[in-house]
Order: structure tokens, then C-alpha cells, then sequence
């Protein structure tokens, strides 16, 4: 049987990276491609096959009620807060969970400013990092969503658990790695 491969741009040259060779050192690698066995065990899949392209996005100047707006008009419960004029360079996130607890919960009205309530300093991933870092970055954060940025820290897309339950559903990623992450994100906070 001859096994079908996939062109995979981080793999450069005939030497494959010293991680793949111990977990697969008989396997033959040809310069510039990587079996497609690897592909879809979740090996070099990118956050920019993944990701969700071109999420919406706020400022922190604008108010809960236009982050609630671009929600609704976008079918999201997250949005990056990109910084006015700046070439949407990501400074945070705001949840539509932020929204309820950090702002009607506490009394605040629709004017709110969206800085007010947000998270700053999102971790995020590049749309060039492998999904492990995403998985990662959701399961030490305790988080659902994960902005993507450029190279310069522009947004550039979202990975949400649906997106990783859909790399599961298409064979990309493993189901078990997907179900332990979407677990451990999922786990109640210690107060």
C-alpha cells in the first residue's frame, strides 16, 4: 500500500524535525513532504487552517452594546478588542459572558465602555503556530477561544472548541487530544 502524502510547508528540506523522527523513526520523508498519517494526527496542523479568518472585532472605546451588536450581527460570543487606529493590533477580548457578569451583573449600563470589562492581554497564538500551542493555550488558560494574530500582533481570525471538535470530526486533530483539552478548559475554577 502506498501511503498518500501532504505537502506541508514547515517541514523544509529532506531532514525531518528530531521530534517526528523519535515518534515515527522508520518513516521515510521526502524533501518538503509529510505523510498525510501525520497530518491527521494532528501533527503540523496550523492555526491558520483552523481558525475562523477575518474575526469582527471592538475597540475599547466602544460600549458593551455595540460588542453585544457585532455578537449578534456575527453569531460569536467573542470578540478581539484591537486598539483604535493601530492596524488591529490585539489588546484584549471581550466574552459575552464579560458582558453579563462584569457589567449587567454589576449594575453598569449599555454605555459601558468595552475596556472597562474586557480582558486584557489575551494569550493568542500565531496563524503560523501549530494547533498543540492552541490547545495548550486554552487548557493552561482555562479558556474556549483564542485570538490568532499576525506576525505584527494584528488579528487575523479566532479558534473557538468548535473549531477543534470540527478538526476532529474531519480526522485533523485526534478525538481523544480534543475531548482531554475541551475537559480541562471545562473544569469549574477553585474560588
Amino acid at each position: 500500500m502506498v501511503e498518500q502524502r501532504t505537502e506541508n510547508p514547515r517541514v523544509g528540506g529532506s531532514i525531518p524535525s528530531l521530534a517526528i523522527l523519535q515518534v515515527f523513526p522508520e518513516q521515510e520523508f521526502v524533501a518538503g513532504l509529510v505523510p498525510s498519517r501525520l497530518v491527521q494526527r494532528g501533527f503540523f496542523m496550523l492555526a491558520k487552517e483552523l481558525m475562523t479568518r477575518n474575526p469582527a472585532c471592538v475597540t475599547p472605546e466602544q460600549t458593551i452594546r455595540d460588542a453585544a451588536a457585532e455578537m449578534e450581527r456575527c453569531d460569536c460570543g467573542c470578540l478581539p478588542v484591537v486598539e483604535k487606529g493601530n492596524g488591529s493590533k490585539v489588546i484584549g477580548v471581550i466574552t459575552d459572558r464579560d458582558i453579563a457578569m462584569r457589567a449587567v451583573g454589576k449594575g453598569r449600563g449599555p454605555d459601558t465602555p468595552v475596556q472597562d470589562v474586557m480582558s486584557a492581554s489575551p494569550r493568542c497564538c500565531c496563524d503560523t503556530d501549530d494547533v498543540e500551542l492552541v490547545k495548550r493555550i486554552m487548557t493552561e488558560e482555562r479558556v474556549r477561544r483564542v485570538p490568532v494574530v499576525d506576525q505584527t500582533g494584528r488579528s487575523v481570525g479566532m479558534i473557538s472548541q468548535a473549531d477543534l471538535a470540527r478538526a476532529a470530526e474531519q480526522a485533523s486533530l485526534s478525538e481523544h487530544d480534543v475531548a482531554s483539552t475541551l475537559e480541562k478548559v471545562s473544569q469549574p475554577s477553585v474560588h
